[in-house]
């Protein structure tokens, strides 16, 4: 694999980290501790990117949560 630097490296949230974060909050309501909600998680490099969840919903086959990668701050 060759570097090319004059390419661009792209900013943002990854689908898995928005994942781990929406999959952290439903967790919580699961053990009847309530939706995380700004929810945050702790990336390998020491960054904590806080999400806002967009869908929160309590049904018979468990809680669901849902979250947009756009919505994402860092907490250092």
């Amino acid at each position: 694999m060759t570097h090319e630097p004059d390419k661009v490296l792209r900013r943002g949230w990854t689908t898995g980290a928005c994942a781990a974060a929406a999959a952290k909050s439903a967790c919580s309501a699961l053990l009847g501790q309530g939706f995380i909600d700004p929810v945050s998680i702790l990336l390998p490099k020491g960054e904590e990117p806080s999400f806002a969840l967009e869908v929160t919903t309590q049904g018979d086959d468990g809680p669901r949560s849902g979250l947009s990668k756009t919505q994402a701050t860092t907490l250092t």
